[in-house]
């Protein structure tokens, strides 16, 4: 597991090109996925979970406070979702661990009807 905070860290870890982050933004779909498929393949596992948003105080590249996209990876290809939570920091960061392990839930879930 890795938690990786700096835009600059998520390129070198976890390998999401600049220029993807250039594209569509730090807080996104896109970045998300990336984040989860270098984690998958830095730590070589079976699947990858990332999440990546804005938990305040302020906003981040135009993202408001509480967004967040959560993103996980693996053998049955990946999938995101992005969510606005309320609250403080630190219930935004809760919250968007809950969102993300129901995530990677409902995909192994899926994995087991294939």
């Amino acid at each position: 597991m890795a938690v990786v905070y700096a835009t600059d860290t998520k390129a070198a870890v976890l390998g999401v090109s600049p220029a993807l982050i250039q594209r569509h933004g730090v807080v996104s779909g896109p970045v998300a996925r990336a984040m989860a498929a270098g984690a998958r393949k830095s730590f070589e596992a079976d699947v990858g979970l990332a999440t990546t948003g804005v938990a305040g105080p302020t906003e981040l590249d135009g993202a408001p406070v509480g967004t967040v996209v959560v993103a996980v990876s693996g053998p049955l290809g990946e999938a995101d979702r992005q969510i606005r939570l309320p609250g403080t920091r630190g219930n935004v960061r809760m919250l968007a661990t809950s969102v993300a392990l129901n995530l990677l839930r409902l995909y192994l879930l899926d994995a087991l009807d294939r």
